[in-house]
């Protein structure tokens, strides 16, 4: 992976161990991101639900790739780039 890739983690664990909260992590890490500028996204259902962070990526000018789902569990990994 590239080193200049950011890793976003909206998962139980980061939640119970951060003072900000994951998800406003992610929406200032997003809105703040330059042309160009790749984040690797790994979270869970529960704590940000996979189809409101692709709704997010998408109104912010990403593109992604979705390395992995799982429905059963509720997790996902993706890479997002910002386009615009």
């Amino acid at each position: 992976m590239d080193e200049a890739l950011k890793r976003i983690e909206l998962t139980e664990e980061a939640f119970r161990s951060c003072r900000e909260k994951p998800q406003y992590k992610f929406l200032v890490s997003i809105s703040e991101a330059k042309h160009g500028e790749e984040f690797e996204i790994v979270g869970e259902d529960r704590i940000l639900s996979f189809e409101t962070v692709l709704e997010i990526l998408d109104d912010e000018g990403f593109e992604y790739d979705i390395l992995d789902r799982d429905d059963i569990l509720g997790t996902y990994t993706l890479i997002a780039r910002k386009n615009r």
